[in-house]
């Protein structure tokens, strides 16, 4: 059972309306050590001991889901207020994941959002695109071979793409691409043994072997990059035609989305060059290059990392957002389309919300600023504010 599979029952279960079936299902993936990893990290360690319970019988099974619908929500903390020029809206809320319809609302608090509206939360999952033009959706997919190509094989394995040499043919490069849609976001192992987090709306095209004097990979939308090491054979990223970035072994954040005013760059560990319209930048740890579209690039020497990786971590990180930077983030990750019905004051907020929410449990939270929303269609969300 897929994670994504895992949360459908899991909220089918707090609603009381999981079958018998449905429930065995779920009871079963509990009890099956071999995807304890799995329902762990679906279920975001809300276990008060993170132990494997003892699941002989659904009857344990069920005792088990009871725990971790009785165990309280974390605090919600609030921050002191900053003066600013416009409004300002705190919010902070940390490790909720499952438990959102577990917090305290006050009976006064508005419901914009019905229950039965309600959209729950994006997963692992994308699609691939071989060299013969051929694609694989693999959200379906069990762990196995996936693909043999130019002496490469592609493998799924534990949610993970990975890629390792066969000893077949190896003439010529042929490429690969990898894409998410809104609502997923998944992991690639390169063939040198770099590792990628692809977010959401996001692409990468990458050799399935690499040679010659560079390992060069193209990157729309928004990517994190582990990579490894080697001196003789630079890794550069193009990030959406607009930006070119060289490195030798480092970490870092690309965030290219053609509806973001600048192309990020944020650097964590190791060095980078950056290069746009033939003007070169090179980050030190902590900073972060910002590509306008006129191709000016901008240096922050204070950038803040935890906002720039929040997505790979599992939360949505608004620190000092305006509300249109946020409800860009919830369109890819809970595939709606958002439209403002008039003008939206400039609020400025903070904090951090789990990304396992549900939509509604996001926008509850949103509306503590007096923001105001209506879910048409199922998937038009409407700013009324």
């Amino acid at each position: 059972m897929t994670q994504a599979e895992f949360r459908i029952l899991f909220e089918k279960y707090r609603s009381e309306e999981i079958s018998e079936e449905e429930f065995r299902a779920l009871w079963e993936t509990l009890a099956d050590e071999t995807q304890v990893e799995d329902w762990r990290k679906a279920i975001d360690d809300m276990l008060n001991d993170g132990a494997v319970p003892d699941l002989s019988d659904p009857a344990k099974g069920r005792a088990i889901l009871e725990k971790i619908l009785k165990r309280p929500a974390k605090h919600v903390t609030m921050r002191p207020w900053k003066t600013w020029a416009a409004a300002a809206a705190l919010i902070l809320m940390l490790g909720i994941g499952f438990l959102w319809r577990q917090a305290s609302v006050a009976p006064n608090d508005p419901v914009l959002v019905k229950e039965t509206s309600d959209i729950p939360p994006g997963g692992n999952g994308a699609i691939l695109t071989l060299a013969n033009g051929s694609t694989v959706v693999l959200d379906s997919l069990g762990n196995g071979l996936i693909a043999a190509q130019q002496g490469s094989q592609a493998i799924l394995q534990n949610g993970q793409l990975e890629y390792e040499p066969s000893g077949g043919e190896t003439a010529g490069l042929s490429y690969n691409t990898m894409r998410t849609p809104n609502g997923r976001q998944f992991r690639l192992k390169l063939p040198d043994g770099t590792l990628v987090w692809l977010n959401a709306a996001s692409s990468i095209r990458y050799p399935v072997a690499f040679t010659g004097k560079e390992r060069r990979v193209e990157v729309q939308g928004e990517a994190y990059f582990e990579v490894t090491e080697n001196a003789q054979m630079p890794f550069i990223v193009d990030a959406d035609h607009r930006t070119e970035i060289t490195v030798l072994g480092t970490q870092f954040n690309v965030n290219a989305y053609d509806d973001e005013p600048t192309l990020n760059t944020t650097l964590l560990q190791g060095r980078v060059r950056i290069t746009a319209a033939g003007k070169n930048v090179e980050l030190k740890p902590g900073q972060q290059a910002q590509v306008s579209r006129d191709q000016q690039i901008k240096t922050a020497n204070d950038a803040n990392l935890d906002k720039a990786v929040a997505w790979k971590n599992g939360t949505f990180n608004f620190e000092g957002s305006n509300l249109r930077e946020i409800m860009r983030q919830l369109e890819r990750w809970y595939d709606i389309k958002v439209v403002y019905e008039k003008d939206i004051p400039p609020t400025e907020y903070f904090g951090e919300i789990s990304k396992r929410n549900n939509l509604q449990g996001v926008l509850r939270i949103l509306e503590k600023s007096e923001v105001r929303f209506r879910l048409e269609n199922n998937n038009t969300l409407v700013v009324t504010r």
